[in-house]
């Protein structure tokens, strides 16, 4: 039998069962755990890694959406304005993008999920370095040599 007394999360569980439900896309399960991990859990690397994915790819997907809503009413604004049914029309392809977004964002949900729950970090490519605040691949500062000549 394994051995249940290692390290918890805020919530007494595991590590990976946190970082699985912190990506669980039913009834916005991920944005309360991913929230509660970030706000009291400071020592766990491995649950506040995938919190912060989690809650970065929900905001991109928001954020998205916002972007190609504005988009969508500036077209039809602009195709009523100009009488032009065409331009309109153009505007609504934008809610295939918003589809398109909905989808990318349920299957890296799902993809974080998987690894998460076997205890893995696995970086989405989408986000870059945000979700380990730029600490593992930023390099080192340096600062430039100063030159001291006597003259003497």
């Amino acid at each position: 039998m394994q051995n249940l007394q290692g390290p918890k999360t805020v919530f007494g569980l595991d590590l990976n069962v946190g970082a699985g439900l912190a990506y669980l896309p039913v009834c916005f399960v991920h944005l309360i755990v991913s929230i509660g991990i970030i706000s009291s859990d400071k020592m766990n690397k491995l649950p506040r890694f995938h919190a912060f994915q989690s809650l970065l790819t929900s905001a991109a997907m928001i954020g998205g959406s916002v972007i190609c809503l504005i988009l969508l009413m500036l077209f039809v604004f602009i195709g009523a304005a100009l009488n032009a049914p065409a331009i309109a029309v153009i505007g609504f392809l934008f809610y295939f993008v918003i589809i398109a977004l909905a989808l990318a964002h349920f299957v890296a949900l799902i993809i974080g999920m998987i690894h998460g729950f076997q205890g893995k970090t696995f970086k989405l490519r989408s986000l870059g370095t945000w979700p380990t605040s730029g600490r593992t691949n930023r390099r080192p500062v340096r600062t430039p040599y100063l030159r001291c000549v006597d003259n003497v």
